[in-house]
């Protein structure tokens, strides 16, 4: 070893280089034990940083979309659960229907109480339709109905019918009840919309008109058949009807504007309105008559402005925004008793025949829906256990990236304390190095005879 060696003490600076190494050493190992990461800063593994945040960016948006798909499913079976209510309601009307079609052993105050049973049980139904929530969201929407198409006349196109307590509207909130019309997809020649009173004696609209001279004139006819297609004035109590059957007493007065041509973002539509005042006790008989060649969808609001209804509200299913992919909708529809078409006029028995059709096709739609409805809850209820089975093996994959090994950063800490013992150790020699220096130094400055003497 040189004399500069010594003085400039390489070997104490190589120890401590290698006691600096050591205490990084069992920085990072006590670090990682610490957090049981393997990754604690971008410097540890710059490429393994990106893949594994780009990992648990998925996973946090596949477990978000599990919360939203675990909340549609809670949805969709509040909303089933409702359909079987009112699926219980329908089947008690359909066995009033069934009674009351039986001529030959009621009475008009048997029929007048079944009547009165149905209206409670229409109301019943249209309630569930209306209350029930959900995050005080409504599980049924407004929607539209279909009708098939007509054959371009009266009595000859495709005819759905609707039965609703017009009275029990009015006195709930004193005022008028509107009844608007709104027909979609169907240009000029849309349906008609026509009212029929409780007893099935009174008909407001062109249905029973004059303007259809293929109907006899048996049921009192109010509407105007002049052509122009404008608010028409109203018809009060006592007026006498197109025929000259009778005078109208059913309302305190009933009318009809015509129909009108409105715009929207999402297409043109027509609308019928009528307004009715005081209306008689019972369930008042909407029909709905397609004239023309094409099938139409058609809506009605009681009490509202028109609107063209929305198909759904989407549902996120995924963490991205993939269409049909990542994103799903649920459908929005109404099963009131507009919306099934249920008729549950029992005044006579031609009216319980047309009720009981009414009631089983409602319930045929009603069951269609549900259906729907279970097989997008179990497509939903799919698509969860996916997730979570891809949450699984992606978190899998970035536990190898991120978490640290416990086992082998216990060894390198162990191995680094010994290092760092060992290096103290040897520290203390090589800091010791520079005595030799001062010894041969003093050797060479004194001789056998003593210390030399400068004259």
């Amino acid at each position: 070893m040189s004399i500069i060696s010594l003085i400039n003490n390489d070997i104490a600076n190589k120890a401590n280089n290698y006691g600096r190494l050591n205490r990084f050493g069992m920085q990072n190992a006590t670090q990682r034990l610490c957090s049981a990461l393997f990754i604690n800063r971008g410097a540890d593994d710059p490429s393994g940083l990106g893949i594994g945040k780009g990992m648990a960016s998925r996973i946090r948006g596949l477990r978000t979309a599990n919360t939203n798909l675990q909340d549609t499913v809670n949805f969709l079976r509040l909303r089933d659960a409702a359909m079987q209510e009112v699926n219980d309601i329908l089947l008690r009307l359909k066995e009033l229907s069934v009674r009351a079609s039986n001529e030959a052993t009621l009475t008009d105050s048997d029929r007048k109480k079944m009547t009165g049973e149905a209206a409670s049980l229409i109301q019943a139904l249209d309630q569930i339709n209306m209350e029930t929530k959900f995050n005080e969201l409504k599980v049924f929407g407004p929607s539209v109905t279909e009708i098939g198409a007509g054959n371009f006349g009266f009595y000859q196109g495709a005819i759905k019918t609707v039965s609703l307590d017009l009275k029990a509207i009015y006195d709930r909130t004193g005022q008028p009840v509107t009844l608007n019309f709104a027909w979609f997809e169907a240009g000029a020649e849309f349906p008609d919309a026509n009212l029929l009173s409780p007893d099935g004696t009174e008909a407001f609209g062109w249905l029973y008109c004059p303007f259809n001279f293929g109907v006899p004139g048996t049921v009192e006819s109010y509407a105007s058949n002049d052509g122009v297609f404008v608010p028409q004035p109203a018809v009060n109590n006592g007026d006498p009807d197109d025929f000259g059957i009778g005078t109208m007493d059913s309302a305190a007065s009933v009318q009809y504007d015509g129909w009108g041509q409105h715009l929207s973002a999402t297409g043109d539509y027509y609308t019928e309105q009528f307004i009715i005042d005081d209306p008689a006790e019972g369930l008042w008989t909407i029909i709905v008559d397609n004239e023309g060649p094409t099938a139409s969808s058609f809506a009605i609001f009681v009490n509202k402005p028109t609107e063209k209804p929305v198909e759904g509200r989407n549902v996120q299913l995924g963490p991205q925004n993939i269409k049909d992919v990542d994103t799903g909708q649920i459908s929005l529809f109404e099963v009131d008793s507009i919306a099934l078409g249920v008729t549950a006029n029992f005044s006579n028995t031609s009216l319980a025949h047309n009720s009981l059709e009414s009631i089983s096709g409602a319930i045929d739609t009603l069951n269609t829906r549900r259906a729907e409805d279970g097989a997008l809850m179990n497509r939903y209820l799919h698509t969860l256990e996916d997730n979570m089975a891809e949450i699984i093996n992606i978190e899998a994959a970035r536990s190898h990236i991120e978490d640290a090994d416990m086992a082998m950063e216990i060894t390198a800490l162990t191995r680094s304390q010994v290092l760092a013992q060992s290096n103290a150790s040897a520290a203390v020699q090589a800091n010791a190095s520079p005595s030799l220096v001062l010894d041969l130094l003093n050797q060479h400055s004194v001789g056998d005879d003593g210390p030399a003497v400068r004259s």
